[in-house]
């Protein structure tokens, strides 16, 4: 029986150096995507990723695009090789992943608007400093219900991962009282993440009414692979309602185990990470346990994932 694919694309926090380096030795393509990017992006994007330093790749204008370019490339190759998604999605930044793999925008203009949006997260995140931390073992309502009771500063339930997982952003006093509130409710753990602010919380409007304006340079193209938005977790239909996903998706939630949940409900019943980490396979292991799911983000993993295709 045909399986209907869906690509899952991750979001920052998953680079590492030297990620995409087998796939460029290895692949034409992806020495040729690759060199693509350097030139869009005006410095040696492949450079950063092959040889770090990891203190470089981490800062959010090299990681974005990095991420973005290693998704691109795993799904260029494995569409060359007969295996194209039938509905995606993406976490985050991995979103870009996703609309350049729905057609919505294509890969140069992915690349431009990634650096785009990681340059304006970045000013935001200097004119309201903040930090975001992910809550373990505590319901959704209960979360919600500490960041709400901690005023007047601003900390928001801002990641819905999976069941029993959630992640809070805003400014750090806020999010750090909310951490502390979150042990005595009883949270098996927390943990503040390596972030440089506390972003899709209501603190990035102000990146996002930038980002609105920088957006009516590009051409969107009506998507041909259905795909799911970050910010409601329904489908995107046009033009106009890709544009209001990119741009809401800055300053609102990330419904994630919703997302995944849209993905089941509308067939997807084999799921391909596309990118460096396992984080996302990991997240559908405890959204819905009996998922398959495979990572591809070098040779050995893709060519791990044609043959098992194959055998379906």
């Amino acid at each position: 029986m045909t399986k209907k694919i869906a690509f899952m694309f991750p979001g920052q926090g998953s680079q590492y150096v030297g990620m995409g380096q087998e796939l460029y030795n290895k692949y034409e393509l992806a020495r040729e995507l690759f060199y693509q990017a350097n030139v869009t992006l005006g410095y040696d994007l492949t450079k950063i990723m092959f040889e770090g330093p990891i203190e470089t790749l981490t800062q959010t204008q090299y990681t974005q695009p990095a991420i973005f370019t290693l998704s691109a490339v795993v799904t260029a190759i494995l569409a060359e090789r007969g295996i194209k998604p039938h509905i995606v999605a993406g976490h985050s930044l991995g979103e870009y992943a996703a609309l350049a793999a729905s057609g919505i925008i294509g890969f140069e203009e992915g690349l431009k608007l990634v650096q785009i949006r990681g340059q304006l997260l970045q000013e935001s995140a200097h004119l309201h400093p903040g930090t975001m931390a992910a809550i373990i073992g505590l319901d959704d309502d209960k979360v919600k219900a500490i960041c709400e009771n901690i005023k007047p500063e601003v900390v928001e339930a801002v990641n819905y991962n999976c069941p029993g997982q959630l992640v809070i952003a805003g400014e750090t006093a806020a999010v750090q009282a909310a951490m502390s509130e979150a042990q005595k409710a009883g949270a098996t753990k927390v943990i503040q993440l390596q972030v440089s602010g506390p972003f899709h919380s209501s603190l990035m409007k102000e990146a996002s009414f930038k980002y609105e304006k920088e957006l009516d340079a590009f051409e969107l193209h009506n998507p041909v692979v259905p795909i799911v938005a970050n910010y409601h977790a329904k489908f995107i239909q046009d033009t106009a309602e890709a544009k209001e996903a990119m741009v809401k998706q800055i300053f609102s939630p990330v419904l994630w185990k919703e997302s995944v949940q849209q993905l089941i409900n509308n067939g997807a019943d084999y799921f391909v990470e596309a990118g460096p980490g396992k984080t996302l396979c990991g997240l559908l292991k405890r959204i819905n346990r009996k998922m398959p799911c495979a990572n591809v983000a070098d040779s050995q993993t893709l060519e791990d994932l044609i043959s098992q295709v194959n055998k379906i």
